[in-house]
């Protein structure tokens, strides 16, 4: 078996995987940062700067299907180079050339926003999945961590920054961060282990098996006997991909209004700008351990019942938001957030588990289109809130109610039933193995 130091390649992919999530928390935390200074330079309303962010996930779902059919098609290594590069050269745009609103807009929604969702998620997660089945929930959540951990570095250092400089200089240093350190760790993916002469989690060489008589192109990721493989069509027509777009739906609705605004409501709570970004701060330091529990919790245990679990402490934990009116109650806030959204993870992991390597990528890309329509609304309703009664109260209280409904969703998805190709598939392969 082909292996770095002893040590199967998926785990080294995974570690670059890290490395690359850590970066890609600038996008993710970094917007909130900037969207008080970016509001009041440029004389915007909340409402406004919201739907840049907002415009930026709705991009990202209607290019998600085609990012996945790509990344299927070319392998993750060539779709985060891309990505890693229209992400950088955004921030360094974003803190140059930004003084407008629709420059905002076009550098956000256009570059930046079209690089991370080409490379940091849906090419990371797609290797993930390729070159690991009996430890799949662990290693994304592995490098899923390392966003948390990002989190935690980058915001207060980002704030400490927009303070002490400006949030253009902070945007600018994004972007250098980006582009130096991504582009290597970029060079690190393979397509998967079938094309090194490897098997998911470091298993026995392919060479011989039934992924190499199975006539598909070579290195094209499938489960070892192909009965858990289902193609785009077959996924599509199954029960099981509407309840779970339902659910995720429910339970990704508010988490991206809460990024962009998470700063901004702890201010609403009576923190300063510099002390809001230390308490959100808190929030990816509690996933960073949690991230890899429900990791290893996920692989021994299903994912089903825990992402039930987790939205439900995540609604709880909304209404202490709300309703909370002490620095005590906003520590619990995001303890518990912190603990529920790390959960997160798990849907992908769910996603591979119910559907296959093959299509993961393309299936994934079709539910973020499904659902990101929630997603896109949320940040701008909550802005259009605030805006008209300088509170957040009537933003946090439907959320509550979409990641408590989220939860029961969750219990109801089903496994597919094998499709009649399936079927005939692994029947073929046992009659030639007895053979």
């Amino acid at each position: 078996m082909l292996r770095m130091r002893g040590m199967y390649y998926g785990w080294w992919l995974a570690a670059a995987g890290m490395g690359l999530g850590f970066l890609g928390a600038l996008n993710n935390y970094g917007f909130g940062v900037f969207f008080l200074p970016i509001t009041r330079e440029l004389g915007l309303s909340r409402a406004q700067t919201s739907l840049v962010f907002s415009a930026a996930r709705l991009e990202g779902g209607i290019e998600a299907p085609l990012a996945g059919w790509l990344t299927d098609k070319l392998g993750p290594r060539t779709m985060l180079l891309v990505g890693n590069t229209l992400t950088g050269i955004g921030f360094i745009l974003l803190g140059t050339v930004v003084h407008s609103f629709w420059a905002l807009f076009f550098v956000w929604v256009f570059v930046t926003s079209v690089g991370f969702q080409t490379g940091f998620f849906t090419g990371i997660m797609a290797a993930m999945n390729s070159w690991f089945m009996r430890h799949r929930a662990k290693a994304i959540s592995v490098v899923s961590s390392s966003n948390r951990i990002g989190g935690f570095v980058w915001t207060p250092l980002l704030g400490y920054l927009v303070v002490s400089q400006n949030w253009h200089t902070a945007a600018v240093i994004c972007g250098i961060v980006v582009l130096v350190v991504g582009t290597p760790l970029s060079l690190v993916f393979r397509r998967s282990p079938e094309s090194m002469g490897l098997r998911p989690d470091g298993a026995s060489p392919a060479t011989g098996g039934p992924a190499a008589r199975s006539g598909r192109p070579a290195g094209a990721p499938a489960s070892p006997d192909g009965s858990q493989d289902f193609t785009v069509g077959e996924a599509l027509r199954t029960p099981t991909f509407w309840i779970l777009a339902g659910a995720q739906f429910c339970r990704m609705l508010s988490f991206s209004a809460i990024s962009v605004h998470l700063i901004p409501m702890l201010v609403w709570k009576g923190q300063s700008q510099l002390g809001a970004a230390f308490i959100a701060s808190l929030y990816p330091l509690v996933g960073i351990p949690m991230t890899l529990v429900f990791g290893f919790l996920g692989d021994r245990y299903g994912t089903k019942q825990l992402l039930a679990a987790t939205t439900l402490l995540s609604a709880l934990s909304l209404s202490l938001l709300a309703f909370g009116s002490s620095l005590y109650y906003l520590y619990l806030f995001v303890f518990l957030y912190g603990i529920a959204e790390s959960a997160g993870s798990l849907n992908l992991a769910m996603t591979g588990h119910l559907f296959g390597r093959r299509s993961f990528a393309t299936v994934r890309g079709i539910l973020n289109a499904i659902t990101v329509l929630g997603p896109f609304a949320a940040p701008i309703y909550a802005g259009w809130v605030f805006d008209q009664s300088e509170s957040y109260l009537w933003a946090l209280v439907p959320f509550f109610v979409f990641k408590a409904l989220a939860g029961p969703l969750y219990l109801l998805v089903p496994r597919p039933r094998p499709t009649q190709r399936m079927l005939q598939a692994s029947t073929a392969l046992r009659e030639r193995g007895e053979s």
